[in-house]
């Protein structure tokens, strides 16, 4: 089972929840999004390790005039439905994801089965999500070859604000990035 949030809408506007299916009736996948041209298949689910699964005939949306509500219907979801246990996390496909800011600066690589769940933890308890202006996922077929590549990919691509994997020298990253953005406030929040 995968989850994901397509679009972090901050507006008041409406949302959607779709639910994708495999052919024996079992929910695969659950998005959101606040496109209203869905259910327009965004081009990374024709690439994710997920989508050969899907019977399409049985994908189901669910429209809700605000984006919070929508959220909290897909908290709901995730809590009461079960999705997380529907595949051995071991076999299930996972993502490598990259958070951006608005100029193109990498600011964190993680892995995670469900994106939109991963997505709320960060914003909850991380700071320089504040920052964070697009992301990108690409699919594995294992949390194993995931977690593979994220290493790897800290390492080539040095983020920001990563702590595990990551180079020498993030200290004095964390602080320049913090500087050029004025936001030395949250260093003691980012360098602990």
């Amino acid at each position: 089972m995968n989850i994901h949030e397509e679009v972090m809408c901050t507006d008041p506007v409406e949302a959607w929840i779709y639910r994708c299916y495999d052919r024996a009736g079992t929910l695969v996948y659950i998005g959101m999004t606040c496109d209203p041209v869905f259910p327009r298949v965004p081009d990374q689910h024709r690439k994710s390790a997920w989508w050969p699964l899907v019977d399409h005939n049985r994908t189901t949306v669910t429209a809700y005039s605000a984006h919070a509500q929508a959220q909290n219907a897909l908290i709901l979801a995730i809590r009461t439905e079960g999705l997380a246990r529907s595949t051995e996390p071991a076999r299930r496909p996972c993502a490598l994801y990259r958070h951006y800011d608005a100029a193109g600066t990498l600011l964190y690589i993680g892995i995670t089965h469900q994106q939109s769940v991963r997505d709320t933890g960060h914003r909850s308890t991380s700071a320089w999500v504040a920052f964070a202006h697009r992301t990108e996922a690409r699919w594995f077929p294992t949390r194993a070859a995931a977690g593979v590549a994220e290493k790897a990919t800290i390492r080539a691509e040095v983020p920001v604000f990563n702590r595990d994997h990551a180079p020498d020298g993030r200290e004095a990253r964390v602080c320049a990035y913090l500087e050029a953005a004025g936001r030395m406030d949250l260093a003691p929040q980012l360098l602990l």
